[in-house]
């Protein structure tokens, strides 16, 4: 089973970069998300976390407060700088720290929307037409 048919994203993200803390293994290590929705996060940080792993998540989105919120690690890759890319699956997360985030993705401008669906035509490989 992929990846993708194992974790299927239920709600849509937003492309973000900010500092997020993350506590694991009994360390703290700062790092950036690279997106996030209702779901979860995309982080690169500077700590390897297997999937599976329980972590707290530290970080503010624009104009909002510091949030905290325990995640999963739904998986872990590392790219050529040796920094490591991980996704975050949040378990049991507060309705206003939810509420907070589906205003955030809401809020995505239309360049954005044109920029990422861009993007995942030319993942794809097939022409606009196709659609």
């Amino acid at each position: 089973m992929s990846r993708n048919q194992q974790y299927k994203r239920l709600s849509p993200r937003r492309n973000i970069t900010t500092s997020v803390g993350v506590l694991a293994k009994g360390i703290f290590v700062l790092g950036h998300t690279v997106e996030i929705g209702e779901g979860g996060m995309r982080i690169y940080g500077s700590i390897a976390v297997e999937s599976g792993y329980r972590v707290l998540v530290s970080f503010a989105l624009p104009n909002d407060r510091l949030r905290i919120l325990h995640g999963v690690v739904r998986f872990c890759r590392y790219d050529e700088t040796g920094q490591t890319e991980f996704g975050i699956q949040y378990i049991n997360l507060a309705p206003e720290i939810c509420r907070s985030i589906r205003t955030y993705v809401a809020e995505k401008s239309v360049l954005e929307a044109h920029y990422e669906r861009e993007r995942w035509f030319d993942l794809r490989g097939g022409s606009r037409a196709d659609t």
